[in-house]
């Protein structure tokens, strides 16, 4: 099974506003205060994807260095997934 495409702000706020009941403004808090605490990736984009050429790379082996996603990145970095 996939993984959800990631959501852009506009599908955020609808979501959060049929499902949790919430108005712009606080999906957005909530949002913020989410990105903050490392969660999700920074809320305020409307780009879900990656332009041609993106590196992946460089921030895949920064996150090999962190002990919470050594394993998984460094796994990645194997399979090729930095490469363009």
């Amino acid at each position: 099974r996939r993984p959800p495409s990631p959501l852009n702000t506009v599908a955020l706020m609808r979501l959060a506003s049929s499902r949790l009941g919430l108005g712009a403004y606080s999906a957005m808090q909530l949002a913020e205060e989410l990105y903050l605490r490392g969660f999700l990736s920074y809320p305020r984009t409307e780009s879900s994807g990656f332009p041609p050429g993106f590196d992946f790379l460089t921030p895949l082996e920064e996150l090999a260095a962190h002990p919470a996603w050594s394993e998984t990145a460094s796994r990645l970095v194997e399979l090729g997934a930095g490469r363009g």
